[in-house]
């Protein structure tokens, strides 16, 4: 069998060298039109699905002639300009790795995903703001913030202090250009988003990571997810929490509102501090594709240039619209380094988050394993359990549990957190199960949640207290804990390497 495996794989690789070859071979020179222009077939552009596709489609249809026209005047005859909408971000991203797509219009964490096979082209530009600084002391000497006309390529997320009695005292100390401690911080209360938010998650955990060695995991239960930028404002205006992470002009949008909704006397310029600022996060790309016959070297020097003009103009301003733009400028890939590394990051934190789909892949593993009592009596320590003969558990209560959990949208999947008692009356309705039934669920998660974090991070003592109720003890115990340590390390091993195959 290891024989046929090698020649097979020697095989395919003499297939595809060759085909590389006649590939290379079979390369021709660019067709020139009467006039001198370089002819272009066809140019393909992927557009990523951040808003309806139809919407992109028809906002989109003028770019096709700006293009081509734009391009003629650098030298190229363009024939037709093909626009799609990708069915997904990572669609886009491998059409542009595979070469079927030219030119990409993705975000940043989009290109980092695909950066072997794209090329960064330019950064897209959005308003700029007043202060733009490393230094939380020099956006507090400096404030309030304003939007500016400066075209930036990027914007920050700020840690921003609040009214309450904690938060005054860690501004009072930054602001006296005293350097932060992990011990200042760890004992606030932190108002965070969704952990695939740039801004109100994963860019904040890079900056606890790079200035104290620490994530916001490592906050524990004073981290404090919140569903919206204005929930997190109005818990940050009522002291419920000490300091807030969110995008650089979140109190530009806030301001108003700081004092006629949330009950403020003092504007929000008055009450706010930063504590701690973010590296530079890059706004969306133009990037091109590495394997594209079509993206020569002179051919990206024009496109990169008629896109800038393109963006001067009154309808290029239009088109471009449809995702924020306002213009765009040159780019490096060195730019989304931190991008890099935040994504990184990211997938970390989601290896090592037990929710609600991986609770789905461990019932679905069980299930294929066969009845629950078996398989526990083929665990060491776990098989001399008293009582364990007559254990039997139902079919149907993994079929009801499953159901209650893909009843959950995927954002309430993925973070259990915002499972509010509204949310939790629907998921009963959705899945025909009762409240008691959701909220019982919920609860044995959150046990599991717990031990298998311990579990994971080699604390045992969860394991050790629940298998000494059972009446267990002594070598058994040893080798339960020990065999369920090894499953916990496994599972996160496995939703590591999962992420690591979407992206």
């Amino acid at each position: 069998m290891k024989i046929f495996k090698r020649i097979l794989i020697s095989s395919l690789a003499l297939v595809l060298s060759a085909g590389l070859l006649v590939g290379c071979g079979s390369k021709k020179e660019a067709k020139k039109s009467a006039d001198g222009k370089i002819t272009i077939e066809k140019l393909s552009i992927g557009f990523v699905p951040s808003r309806e596709p139809s919407e992109i489609v028809t906002a989109t249809e003028p770019l096709k002639n700006l293009l081509k026209e734009q391009l003629a005047k650098e030298g190229y005859d363009v024939k037709n300009v093909d626009i799609t909408v990708g069915t997904s971000f990572e669609a886009v991203g491998e059409g542009l790795n595979a070469g079927t797509l030219d030119i990409g219009f993705i975000p940043a964490g989009t290109y980092v995903l695909y950066r072997d096979g794209a090329e960064v082209l330019l950064t897209a530009t959005r308003k700029g703001l007043s202060i733009n600084d490393d230094s939380a002391k020099v956006w507090n000497e400096q404030k309030p913030t304003k939007k500016t006309n400066d075209q930036a390529t990027s914007y920050r997320a700020l840690m921003i202090a609040g009214p309450s009695e904690k938060g005054k005292a860690i501004a009072k100390k930054v602001n006296a250009g005293e350097k932060l401690t992990w011990d200042d911080v760890k004992d606030l209360k932190w108002s965070v988003m969704n952990p695939t938010s740039p801004a109100g998650y994963i860019y904040p955990t890079l900056w606890l990571n790079e200035t104290f060695g620490k994530t916001i995991k490592d906050l524990g239960n004073n981290a404090i997810l919140s569903d919206s930028y204005g929930s997190a404002f109005a818990r940050l205006a009522s002291g419920q929490v000490d300091v807030l992470c969110t995008y650089a002009d979140a109190r530009l949008d806030q301001e108003k509102k700081w004092t006629e909704n949330y009950g403020r006397k003092a504007s929000i310029w008055e009450e706010t501090n930063l504590i701690g600022v973010t590296a530079p996060i890059y706004n969306d790309t133009v990037s091109v594709s590495k394997k594209s016959k079509n993206i020569t070297p002179e051919f990206k020097k024009a496109l990169e240039k008629a896109l800038i003009e393109i963006a001067k103009t009154e309808e290029g301003k239009k088109v471009i619209a449809v995702y924020s733009h306002e213009g765009y400028q040159p780019a490096k890939d060195a730019d989304y380094d931190n991008e890099a590394k935040a994504q990184e990051m990211a997938d970390k934190i989601k290896a090592n988050t037990f929710d609600f789909n991986d609770f789905i892949d461990q019932l679905d593993q069980v299930n294929k394993m066969g009845p629950l009592e078996d398989i526990l009596k083929m665990i060491p320590g776990l098989n001399k359990m008293a009582g364990l003969n007559d254990l039997k558990v139902d079919p149907k209560d993994t079929a009801r549990m499953k159901a209650i959990v893909l009843s959950m949208t995927p954002q309430e999947r993925e973070n259990p957190d915002i499972l509010s008692q509204a949310r939790r009356k629907r998921i009963a309705a959705g899945s025909a199960r009762p409240l008691a039934e959701v909220n019982r669920l919920i609860k044995q998660f959150n046990e599991s949640k717990k031990m298998m974090n311990q579990m994971s991070n080699g604390n045992m003592k969860g394991l050790e207290g629940m298998m000494n109720q059972m009446g267990m003890g002594g070598r058994g115990n040893k080798l339960a804990q020990i065999g369920m340590q090894q499953y916990a390390r496994r599972q996160k091993q496995n939703k590591l390497k999962k992420l690591k195959k979407k992206r």
